[in-house]
C-alpha cells in the first residue's frame, strides 16, 4: 500500500480506516528497521539523530523520532542521488521548548536554507565507490 493521505479522500470512510491502519502498520515496521541504524551525535550541546531515510518518510519519521526521544533536539534525514552525486540533508526540529533548535541556521552554514523547524542543504559527493561493477 503506497497511497498518500490525500489519495485516501477518494475512498469510503470504512475503506479509509482499513487502508490507514495498514499504512500505520507498514510505517511501524519501517521505523523499527531504520531506528537501530541511526547515528546519535551532539552539536553545540544538543543531541541529534542522523540517518539515511527515504524522502517520502522524512517528515513522519522525524516526528516519530522527536516524540519518542525527548532528549533529541533535531533530526537529519539524508538521501543520496546516485545520478548527480548529491547528498541531500533534510533537517527537522522541535517547534518549541528547551530543545528547540533553529535548523535553518545549520542549513545556512552549509549552503542551504529553510524554516526554523524544517530546513535542508545538499553536498556533492563521489558516488563512484558505491557503484557495483
Amino acid at each position: 500500500i503506497t497511497r498518500t493521505t490525500y489519495e485516501l479522500l477518494n475512498y469510503a470512510p470504512s475503506e479509509r480506516i482499513e487502508i490507514g491502519n495498514a499504512m500505520i502498520a507498514r510505517d511501524q515496521v519501517i521505523y523499527r528497521e531504520m531506528e537501530p541504524r541511526l547515528l546519535r551525535k551532539a552539536f553545540r550541546d544538543t543531541i541529534y539523530l542522523a540517518g539515511f531515510v527515504s524522502r517520502e518518510l522524512t517528515n513522519e519519521f522525524s516526528k516519530h523520532l522527536l516524540a519518542k526521544y525527548p532528549e533529541v533536539g533535531f533530526v537529519i534525514c539524508m538521501q543520496v542521488n546516485m545520478e548527480d552525486g548529491d547528498l541531500v540533508c533534510e533537517l527537522r526540529s522541535r517547534k518549541s521548548g528547551l530543545l528547540c533548535v533553529d535548523v535553518s541556521e545549520i542549513a545556512k552554514e552549509n549552503g542551504g536554507g529553510g524554516h526554523p523547524s524544517a530546513a535542508g542543504f545538499y553536498r556533492q559527493i563521489d558516488v563512484e565507490p558505491f557503484i557495483l561493477k
